[in-house]
């Protein structure tokens, strides 16, 4: 292998085959900060430190570069970094390291070839699979276990793991390329490409699912605890990168104070996550959130959590019906309004300005604020939201016109209404509810053409925020 093709896949990672069906948890972005005491770091005189593996003791792992340019591994511990290089090699790069302290990662020899390594004690172990010309291991499991990726003669990714001194595949399905990146108590994570993108998956027992954060232009996932609770990231319209804590159906989303382009690299049992993020420097430094998973708290955002990729989308559904509270129809056309260049889900019913209505759209290429609600002739364009758990649930938001708007807006709870408001000009009308529910209810948010059913310059802005009560 070429020093570029390692180089591309440790871009990446910053970012027998596997022929179980396929099922996919689309998570819900959740904008939240943890309130545990967050600490910037940068190995001594580096211009790039980056954290990948962390674990229960604190002991961190990862890569930085120095002043001249080349990249070495650390370990930190004890308050004290440890510069780790493979003998002879041009590039080290340290990922992931286990409770035992075993740390994996890959380096570049003096002929330009790449390996992945196993430093355990002390030694080095140089990792290939077999016929492979690059070699490049990102996880090590509590017992041992690593997993990979390592490039074929066409250039193509493949996963895999070793355990015991034996190499095996492990291909995502209908993949283009597979990068498994981590493994915890038999649980599996990483990400892999195929023709509409790259995304995130997870595996556990048989079961695999795929998991792209609302909103995103990729996810990718790098670590997990062994109770199935994972970290990584994700990228949004607006170019930047937000780190990600995925627990459940839920992808919360982790910003370092102050920084931009934060990356959740590595989570251990405590809570405590590690990654990097860019300072108002430029410089991209390393950081441990401690407790940030305790104290995360689960906000589902209308606007925010917006898919243009996925419909439902997680809680979220966007369709359509023909009366209040009628059967919900879900939208099928994606695309993008004719004059606007709004982005988004249509309705059946052919329009002048859009591919259809009733329509759900947003402002394209940013990470929306409002959603913009069009019905259709005598239908309601409806956002519906589906209860992940029982419990009693803040439902705080607003619709309000444009201008010219002459429509109807509700908020039902099961197809009964629990707020009904006209929406005149530019009339704002707001709703503060708290809905006890159980997991499977349905709220629906309908924006309608008014008494007089003609949709005609009735476009409604909309958004609402949803959080269980403490």
């Amino acid at each position: 292998m070429r020093f570029k093709s390692v180089a591309v896949a440790a871009v990446l990672i910053g970012m027998s085959a596997m022929t179980m069906a396929q099922t996919v948890n689309s998570a819900t972005n959740a904008p939240a900060l943890g309130k545990g005491s967050t600490t910037s770091f940068d190995f001594p005189g580096a211009i790039d430190t980056e954290p990948t593996g962390l674990t229960p003791s604190g002991d961190i792992s990862g890569r930085y570069t120095s002043t001249d340019g080349v990249q070495h591994g650390f370990l930190l511990s004890g308050g004290k970094f440890h510069s780790i290089d493979v003998p002879g090699a041009i590039l080290t790069n340290a990922d992931m390291i286990n409770p035992r302290g075993q740390i994996v990662g890959n380096y570049i020899d003096s002929a330009n070839v790449g390996h992945g390594f196993l430093l355990s004690n002390g030694k080095f172990t140089a990792l290939d699979y077999p016929n492979a010309q690059f070699t490049v291991a990102f996880g090590v499991g509590a017992t041992g276990e690593i997993v990979g990726i390592f490039g074929d003669s066409a250039g193509t990714l493949h996963g895999f793991l070793w355990k015991a001194g034996t190499f095996s595949l492990m291909d995502v399905t209908g993949a283009t390329g597979s990068l498994p990146a981590m493994i915890s108590a038999g649980r599996l994570v990483g990400g892999y490409f195929n023709s509409t993108g790259t995304h995130a998956f997870s595996s556990f027992h048989g079961v695999f699912q795929t998991i792209d954060c609302p909103g995103s232009t990729f996810t990718f996932l790098s670590d997990l605890d062994p109770q199935g609770q994972m970290v990584g990231g994700f990228g949004t319209a607006d170019g930047n990168i937000h780190g990600a804590l995925v627990i459940g159906q839920n992808c919360i989303q982790i910003d370092f104070p102050g920084g931009t382009k934060t990356y959740a690299n590595a989570i251990n049992p405590q809570g405590d996550i590690a990654g990097r993020y860019t300072g108002a420097d430029g410089i991209v430094h390393g950081f441990l959130w401690r407790g940030f998973v305790k104290s995360a708290n689960v906000v589902y955002s209308a606007a925010h959590d917006f898919s243009t990729r996925l419909n439902p989308n997680s809680v979220w559904s966007y369709g359509f019906t023909t009366s209040v509270g009628g059967p919900f129809t879900l939208d099928t056309i994606s695309g993008s309004t004719f004059f606007s260049g709004e982005v988004g889900w249509f309705g059946p019913i052919s329009g002048f300005f859009a591919p259809g209505y009733p329509l759900v759209v947003a402002a394209p290429n940013t990470v929306p604020t409002v959603l913009d609600m069009g019905p259709g002739p005598g239908s309601y364009a409806v956002v519906r939201w589906t209860a992940p758990s029982r419990g009693r649930w803040d439902v705080v938001g607003q619709f309000f016109g444009t201008g010219l708007t002459t429509g109807d807006v509700h908020v039902l709870h099961n197809g009964t209404a629990v707020f009904d408001s006209p929406v005149n000009g530019s009339q704002v009308a707001a709703f503060s509810l708290a809905i006890d529910v159980v997991a499977g209810d349905t709220i629906d948010f309908a924006a309608g053409p008014g008494p007089g059913g003609d949709n005609g310059a009735d476009p409604t802005g909309f958004n609402v925020t949803i959080t269980p009560e403490q």
